[in-house]
């Protein structure tokens, strides 16, 4: 004896078939955000540790060309340079 299974008239035996389907499905969509999400979170920490210094850099650069009178190319380089060394 059979039954309707998603509007479909299907044999008991193939009830374990639709419903194993149906968990691989969902097994492969769960490892497939699951590798989304490590690799968006691995890239944006390899990216983070380049772009962190930027803001502060921005801060030393802006008052070495103000305040110094220093041209811009040399400020962003002192700028770097303290952020590279560590520098306060």
């Amino acid at each position: 004896m059979g039954t309707i299974y998603r509007g479909l008239f299907v044999a008991p035996y193939m009830y374990r078939r639709l419903i194993l389907a149906d968990q691989s499905f969902l097994f492969r969509f769960r490892e497939t955000l699951s590798e989304i999400e490590t690799n968006l979170t691995d890239g944006i920490a390899a990216i983070g540790l380049w772009i962190m210094p930027i803001p502060s850099a921005v801060l030393v650069a802006n008052p070495t060309v103000k305040d110094l009178h220093w041209s811009a190319e040399l400020a962003w380089v002192a700028a770097e340079i303290i952020e590279s060394l560590g520098l306060p």
